[in-house]
């Protein structure tokens, strides 16, 4: 049996930053390259959207909310480990949609599948703004943009937040690294926040598979 972490493993470590697209303000997968490759390496995942019964008891694949906007939830199953994720319908600048038409609906559908993959480790980085995976070389930044006193105060402090072993640990350690980088400029706060970001939503991941191999043992 396929456990969590062996796709984990496999997938997160694709590069797909050749075929991330942009719309607006948002990035995105192609649902067929994301499909196409999650087939490459799993032929045995399904996926399956959720229904909703509305006021009537008629089912429907969104759910409403009083103000109009909408939301869909996908599942994805590789063998015994599933994910679901749900995605609002949306505008190019992420504000929800009211009263959706059809196409819009069919649209977010797929959006939802690819961010549903990304559970399983394709391509989760573009959901913490990231470009490149964790073991790709990212193209240095200028040095004009970082003005520390000690330019090794950088690989000091994200040391510190990669050691993390949950995200009550990494809550712990930006209280702890707080006074340290109090003077930075606004340029590498920003950068530290990205970078804590990016952990934090790896921790969760992480935290979800484990929950998911637990269930899976039992």
């Amino acid at each position: 049996m396929t456990t969590a972490k062996e796709i984990w493993d496999t997938l997160s470590s694709i590069d797909v930053s050749k075929h991330i697209e942009k719309k607006g303000n948002l990035s995105y997968l192609s649902w067929a390259w994301a499909w196409g490759t999650l087939m490459e390496h799993f032929p045995q995942a399904t996926y399956r959207f959720h229904g909703f019964a509305d006021g009537g008891g008629v089912m429907r694949d969104v759910a409403y909310y009083p103000d109009g906007s909408a939301a869909v939830e996908c599942e994805v199953s590789i063998g015994e480990v599933s994910h679901t994720m749900w995605l609002p319908v949306m505008d190019n600048r992420n504000n929800a949609v009211k009263d959706p038409d059809a196409r819009k609906i069919s649209d977010t559908k797929m959006r939802c599948l690819v961010k549903c993959i990304a559970m399983f480790g394709l391509g989760h980085y573009i959901y913490a703004g990231e470009d490149l995976p964790g073991n790709a070389e990212p193209a240095e930044k200028p040095k004009s943009s970082r003005k520390l006193k000690d330019e090794g105060a950088w690989e000091k402090v994200t040391s510190k937040i990669d050691a993390a072993e949950d995200t009550t640990h990494l809550d712990l350690i930006m209280k702890e690294i707080a006074p340290e980088v109090k003077g930075w400029n606004e340029t590498y706060k920003r950068e530290l926040r990205e970078h804590c970001s990016k952990k934090r939503s790896e921790l969760e991941i992480k935290d979800q598979l484990g929950d998911t191999n637990v269930m899976a043992a039992g």
